[in-house]
């Protein structure tokens, strides 16, 4: 018997039927635009089925695109081909977007 289930309104945001096909053939989808926080802001997000290893079970996840590995000497990205967005606010070093998210480079950037 198989328990698997998932929401048609993740994040207030209505499922396309073609939307779910795509996460159910690739387990990935996006980002999507749409969703909503339990506050009522405005987000986006990649959504992915990933393992639930506490029920035994699969469970779909918002991913905001940060690295999840965040180890001491695990490599800095490397911002030379793309174009600086702008100054960042606190530092003055250069802005650039990095999966769904905009981050100052000295944030990650390799040293």
């Amino acid at each position: 018997q198989c328990s698997f289930s998932m929401s048609k309104v993740p994040g207030s945001r209505q499922f396309e039927v073609a939307e779910v096909e795509e996460l159910l053939a690739k387990r990935e989808i996006g980002p999507l635009q749409g969703f909503r926080s339990k506050m009522g802001r405005p987000f986006a997000a990649i959504l992915k089925i990933v393992p639930d290893t506490e029920h035994n079970n699969l469970k779909l996840e918002f991913d905001f695109g940060q690295n999840q590995d965040d180890d001491e000497d695990a490599e800095g990205v490397d911002f030379s081909q793309q174009t600086a967005l702008g100054p960042c606010p606190k530092c003055a070093s250069g802005v650039y977007e990095m999966g769904l998210t905009y981050v100052c480079e000295k944030t990650v950037a390799k040293p």
